[in-house]
């Protein structure tokens, strides 16, 4: 285990979870132009006692964005659409790649990376979809968008100015919801996409451009340089356990999203279960044998895009489609994003800074304190301590991702394992917060914000008090760890 692998202790197993035991910090020095440490007259001073259940505190720092006032429509699209799609392919990737570790341990290190950025995101993922299926969260917003649009329009003024922009975003919405699962189906993501649909995709960028008088083809299909582009259309190599995995992961996505009664479903499925239907692709596509995707090619633009090859005829037919829907898809989004400007000037005009805008990577201080919640039938402690990150460690046969490094086994000096090491707090934070500082009512420093919990993931669109956590390592943590460990 290297040590950067401290502040991710517990691994994809522990992330957004609490109680947690992570050492996950980090210090710069500012130096002036002389090249000597920075003196400065104004900063943070050091709590070497940290933070006191019941005082205020603050966590400042620069939080991603937040979709707060999304309208109740934009939300539903949102858990219909975004992250439905987003968490079934990040949750799928996450799978496959937990399996090529089980199955492949000679290349664990390989995909463990990806295993554990991949479960980030679909954690977040499948949690604001969590969010954006319950039923209380939903209803607390239906009421809020149902108070705020009668106070636009027991106002004269303000009904004139914003009173159709519940029924404008909802029309978009509506307009939206007629493409997206297209939209979706036919998108070819190099991230997440099979190589078979890849090469699919080459081919027809490939023969369209053939179809073109050379001046107006692109460079990389012109003259010299269509002869390597032409070559590069199939890799070298390919890793067919795992792109027979994404295969059967990207056959689910478009299912998923067209139905089975859709014809190009049909044509990829052929009416059997997603193993079956993989094991046929592969007998019987072009794209899985290097000699016949080059046949191809030799044959011409038009034998390409005519192809009955399910693969290849899916690209044909969805790449012209896609870009339509996409043209759409922009204009529809700038109407939307106009209309949701205004419902931000509502918002002002009837609030004023009650409610604060949604979060754009700007500097703000949240404020909150250190508060236990209710988890799993328990009750989860403001604080834990050293003692629980060897426990972790001994608990679970001091594996990974739960083993330790050597000097954290062996310190130089003997740990207090009282000393507290993270805490939560009701401090109202996100993605972006990260590393932020965590002050009290002093200024002084009582430890670093590095995560909230699972709870706190819905908190994209709405914030409430009874789970919603920031976790931070605590000041005096830090300071055992830097004067004993490190």
């Amino acid at each position: 285990i290297n040590e950067s692998e401290m502040g991710l202790y517990g691994g994809d197993p522990d992330n957004f979870t609490y109680p947690r035991y992570n050492p996950d910090f980090a210090f710069v020095r500012a130096y002036d132009e002389n090249g000597k440490p920075l003196h400065t007259d104004h900063f943070f001073k050091w709590s070497k006692e940290g933070p006191k259940e019941g005082e205020p505190l603050f966590v400042v720092g620069n939080p991603g964005r937040t979709e707060r006032l999304k309208t109740v429509a934009q939300l539903e699209y949102a858990r219909d659409f975004t992250s439905q799609n987003a968490s079934y392919i990040l949750n799928g990737l996450h799978d496959i790649y937990q399996e090529m570790m089980n199955e492949y341990p000679a290349r664990f290190k390989e995909f463990e990376s990806m295993f554990f950025f991949t479960g980030n995101s679909a954690k977040v993922y499948k949690y604001v979809r969590k969010g954006l299926m319950d039923p209380v969260f939903m209803a607390r917003k239906k009421d809020f968008e149902k108070k705020f649009k009668a106070a636009v329009n027991a106002n004269p003024e303000l009904k004139a100015k914003y009173g159709q922009v519940w029924t404008g975003i909802e029309n978009t919405i509506n307009e939206m919801r007629k493409i997206g699962h297209q939209v979706s189906a036919y998108a070819i993501n190099p991230r997440s996409s099979s190589k078979y649909f890849l090469i699919a995709s080459d081919l027809v960028k490939l023969a369209k451009q053939l179809q073109l008088p050379e001046s107006e083809r692109k460079p990389a299909y012109q003259s010299d340089a269509l002869e390597k582009t032409m070559g590069e259309i199939f890799p070298d190599s390919i890793d067919t356990p795992l792109e027979m995995k994404k295969l059967k992961l990207q056959l689910g996505f478009i299912q998923l999203n067209l139905g089975n009664d859709d014809e190009l479903v049909k044509s990829l499925l052929d009416g059997k279960s997603l193993n079956d239907a993989v094991k046929n692709l592969k007998e019987n596509s072009v794209v899985f044998d290097k000699e016949k995707t080059m046949d191809l090619i030799a044959d011409g633009p038009d034998e390409i895009l005519e192809s009955s090859d399910p693969i290849i005829s899916f690209i044909a037919k969805t790449t012209d489609k896609l870009k339509e829907f996409r043209t759409e898809q922009k204009e529809i989004r700038k109407t939307e994003e106009t209309l949701s400007h205004q419902l931000g000037k509502a918002l002002f005009a009837v609030y004023g800074t009650s409610i604060p805008p949604d979060a754009t990577f700007t500097l703000r201080l949240s404020d909150g304190m250190m508060k236990s919640y209710q988890y799993n039938g328990t009750e989860a402690p403001t604080h834990t301590t050293f003692y629980g990150l060897y426990n972790r460690y001994y608990s679970h046969g001091k594996k990974y991702p739960w083993n330790l490094p050597e000097r954290w086994l062996h310190p130089k000096e003997p740990i207090d394992l009282d000393t507290p090491l993270n805490f939560i707090s009701t401090c109202d934070i996100i993605g972006g917060n990260s590393g932020s500082a965590v002050i009290n009512k002093n200024a002084e420093v009582v430890g670093v914000a590095f995560d909230g919990n699972v709870e706190s993931i819905p908190g994209n669109f709405i914030y409430t008090t009874e789970a919603n956590r920031t976790v931070s390592v605590a000041s005096q943590g830090i300071l055992e760890i830097l004067n004993k460990v490190a």
